[in-house]
């Protein structure tokens, strides 16, 4: 699955409270995504890195950008995307 990639003039973020904690959402083509990372331009590797490994986990992502940065969403039903990420970065440095 490939992320979506939207300017952030074009995404609505709003607020809700999950896991015990106040999030940053959005709501795109029927799917609420909530907010994972923000990178800085220079650092469009990384933000590619973080979505197509989430996607390959199996959850839909998206991109926001505007011209200083980049912003990382993953469907909200990924409960933790960091936990998601662990073992292929724990196998990584094993390896």
């Amino acid at each position: 699955m490939i992320p979506s990639i939207l300017p952030e003039t074009t995404i609505n973020p709003f607020k809700f409270y999950g896991e015990g904690e106040i999030q940053e959402a959005v709501f795109i083509d029927k799917t609420f995504y909530k907010y994972v990372e923000t990178f800085s331009s220079d650092r469009q590797k990384d933000v590619y890195t973080l979505s197509f490994a989430l996607s390959r986990q199996g959850y839909a992502t998206l991109i926001s950008t505007t011209s200083t940065e980049y912003k990382v969403w993953v469907d909200i039903r990924c409960a933790d995307p960091q936990q998601v990420l662990l073992p292929k970065l724990v196998s990584k440095t094993v390896t």
